[in-house]
């Protein structure tokens, strides 16, 4: 798959300012990376939660009396 365009720019971008400014480049692809971690441990979390959940057990049905027709009578 051949990346777009706004792709490549955004790439030709991130090296000129990795060759520019190295430390900003630093800070912003350490700032990414925590950013990411930070989600995949929150996915993880999420997940393990949904291992662990039962659903409540179900009981038998219970038999309810008719609706009584309105302004009826029961018979």
């Amino acid at each position: 798959m051949y990346p777009t365009a706004a792709a490549r720019t955004e790439k030709a971008l991130r090296e000129r300012i990795a060759q520019k400014h190295p430390e900003l480049h630093r800070s912003e692809t350490r700032a990414r990376a925590d950013i990411q971690q930070a989600q995949q441990a929150q996915t993880a979390r999420i997940e393990q939660q949904n291992l662990r959940y039962e659903p409540p057990a179900r009981r038998g049905r219970r038999s309810r009396a008719a609706p009584v027709p309105f302004g009826g009578s029961v018979p």
